[in-house]
């Protein structure tokens, strides 16, 4: 018995996956791979012939993305000072980077962010690491129920542009998504960024926030590509951005209070009506 996403060479089965809307083919060298894009996957593709070459598909993707040894011995020194990473895991990384160099030019950016949706609408909240994410997004589940659904708890791509004109915004889910694994294979309409802060007990407070006063803070958390002309896509995608989705700034406890200021900012809600609605 062959195991499962080995072909019977013993070679990893290489596969096709949407991510972002983007077509990916992806020839892995462990099966680690495989396993952390379940629920991306669409196809298995033709196992790679000797020449290294492979068969012809129905369609072309937007990319193939190969990872060698050499690109993980050289991942694997870049973090040689935070842990002892395995092949498989540095491959992973690798992976999410060469989609977040190219997908600029394909009119979407990663952002380090966690996503949710509400009432079909998805709202994200950005920090540096450490800042509370996780637990805002947290207490708006637990105070609003299952009218809040996780779209990405870390790294979501954010589609601005078909290639040919502006869209609405889109956040989508994927397969990074953070150690609590909060994701879902979907796309939602962006509608409101949220920056967030941490407040002393009983002082949370929420205001709307001029893009170009917080635009370096909100630059720490956009993927910026190595490649110049997606570095300079990258740049003008972000104006697209925050014209067309509001940026709020949070200082936020850990209370309802911080939910119901946060919810009404970016949901134009009333926080009372939409609590009595999930009770």
């Amino acid at each position: 018995m062959k195991k499962s996403g080995i072909n019977e060479k013993g070679v990893e089965q290489p596969f096709r996956a949407k991510i972002a809307e983007n077509v990916v083919d992806i020839y892995p060298l462990h099966g680690y791979m495989r396993k952390f894009m379940e629920g991306y996957i669409e196809k298995d593709l033709p196992k790679p012939t000797g020449s290294g070459s492979h068969e012809e598909i129905s369609a072309s993707p937007d990319l193939v993305v190969k990872v060698t040894p050499v690109e993980i011995a050289r991942k694997r020194e870049s973090l040689n000072a935070e842990g002892n990473w395995s092949d498989a895991y540095l491959e992973m990384l690798i992976v999410h980077e060469k989609l977040a160099e190219v997908f600029p030019l394909k009119g979407s950016l990663l952002f380090h962010g966690a996503v949710i949706e509400y009432d079909g609408a998805a709202y994200m909240f950005t920090a540096p690491s450490g800042t509370g994410k996780s637990t805002h997004i947290r207490l708006w589940h637990e105070y609003l129920g299952d009218n809040v659904q996780i779209v990405n708890g870390d790294k979501p791509f954010l589609k601005i542009s078909d290639g040919t004109e502006t869209i609405v915004p889109l956040a989508y889910g994927t397969p990074w998504c953070g150690k609590e694994k909060w994701q879902r294979n979907v796309a939602r309409p962006l509608r409101g960024i949220c920056l967030l802060a941490r407040a002393e007990e009983g002082k949370s407070s929420i205001w709307r926030a001029e893009p170009k006063e917080v635009l370096m803070r909100l630059m720490n958390q956009v993927y910026l590509p190595a490649d110049p002309e997606a570095l300079l896509r990258t740049m003008e995608l972000l104006d697209v951005l925050f014209r067309q989705v509001p940026v709020y700034e949070l200082e936020c406890d850990m209370s309802e209070e911080a939910v119901r200021l946060s919810f009404e900012a970016l949901t134009k809600e009333d926080y009372r009506d939409a609590v009595k609605a999930f009770k």
